[in-house]
């Protein structure tokens, strides 16, 4: 196998994230797919169709009101944002010797992205930072004239975006928030390609933009992969995915070509609480909270187990929250694998690391309904 890394095609930064805008209103358009409840709401753009619906329910009528604004907020907030890197980038000091960089979707992903890192002895000689995407990080380091060629292709992203009909125009538009983060992030990427990039990022705007633009990436998997995603433009290639377990593979390749995989472990071990040695452990999601609720409530009915429990970390929720945190004994942070018993989510995929460290781990999707996952819950509480 060739090992030496190639450069992708030179396209321009605004069509590179054009693409990768496109391509995750795809992941919208699919889970509009498989929830075609969500529609029955009215009126929600394909932009985090999942948090559209517990915003529309917490504004009501104001809901269209705050659409309609943050349309217009989108590209006004890009002028601030120029100003602001227009000044940062005269402070070359700030700049990092760093040549390994941790791009990361949510900050309490990190660690898992160093545990495969750490992993892999071929990361040993390079030295890396977790705070690239910061906007004045990345002014500073692309200086003045990377700055301004950055608003330049912002600019022309914000003309492609705008020249597509209403629909597609205000999915695309709210989809590009931190499109000058974004485009920063290229032109840093076309200046050091020499530099290694990761990221747990399976195929959204971050991965496709690294896909794009940099010869030495590796991704690392953090959940599960959709096989069914239809997407607009193809993702490319990837030299390594770190992932979970070989069963993934050949879900990863059928989105990206992917130089090699490397399997690796997320959690060495897991956080005392005053419940781990006898608790339920139930990792929640927004989506399932309903089947969640029941479930517990079908549990407390008949069992004294004690309920530990952790709200997801980038999920909105609604009311419906309270009503599952007041069932709790013991509530996680968004950092904590807590010791337990019994592991429980809808589909989780924590549920690899708890069966990797020996618990006993229940699925809720997998049976037939609620009733059938509490008794079978309750039959192994009762050995």
């Amino acid at each position: 196998m060739n090992t030496q890394p190639s450069r992708p095609p030179n396209v321009p930064l605004s069509q590179r994230l054009l693409q990768a805008l496109e391509n995750e209103r795809c992941l919208d358009l699919r889970y509009c797919e498989l929830h075609p409840e969500v529609r029955e709401e009215g009126g929600l753009p394909n932009y985090k169709v999942m948090k559209q619906v517990a915003l529309k329910r917490k504004l009501g009528g104001l809901y269209g009101l705050v659409i309609w604004a943050a349309r217009f907020g989108v590209p006004l907030n890009s002028a601030r944002e120029w100003i602001c890197a227009l000044v940062a980038s005269l402070f070359r000091w700030r700049r990092a010797s760093a040549d390994g960089h941790i791009i990361s979707m949510a900050r309490n992903n990190i660690q898992l992205i160093k545990n495969a890192l750490a992993s892999d002895k071929t990361n040993t000689d390079f030295h890396f930072d977790d705070d690239l995407l910061n906007l004045g990080r990345l002014a500073a380091e692309i200086g003045p004239a990377g700055v301004m060629r950055c608003i330049g292709q912002h600019l022309a992203l914000l003309g492609s975006i705008l020249g597509r009909d209403k629909g597609e125009r205000v999915d695309l538009l709210l989809h590009s928030r931190d499109a000058f983060s974004l485009i920063m992030l290229g032109q840093y990427i076309d200046q050091h390609p020499e530099h290694l990039y990761v990221t747990e990022c399976h195929y959204q705007r971050w991965s496709y933009m690294l896909a794009q633009s940099a010869p030495r990436w590796k991704m690392v998997q953090h959940g599960f992969i959709d096989p069914g995603i239809r997407f607009k433009n193809q993702c490319g290639a990837v030299p390594v995915v770190y992932a979970r377990d070989h069963s993934f593979h050949g879900q990863f390749s059928r989105y990206y070509a992917v130089g090699r995989f490397l399997n690796f472990t997320a959690v060495a071990g897991l956080h005392e609480n005053p419940f781990a040695m006898s608790g339920l452990f139930l990792a929640s999601s927004f989506p399932s909270i309903d089947a969640e609720i029941a479930l517990i409530r079908k549990i407390k009915a008949r069992s004294s187990v004690p309920i530990i429990l952790k709200i997801h970390p980038s999920h909105a929720y609604d009311a419906r929250k309270d009503e599952l945190l007041a069932m709790a004994d013991y509530v996680c942070n968004a950092h904590e694998y807590p010791d337990c018993r019994i592991f429980v989510s809808n589909n989780s995929f924590m549920e690899y690391d708890y069966q990797f460290l020996g618990k006993k781990t229940f699925a809720i999707s997998r049976f037939e309904n609620v009733d059938a996952a509490a008794e079978s819950i309750m039959d192994n509480l009762q050995t």
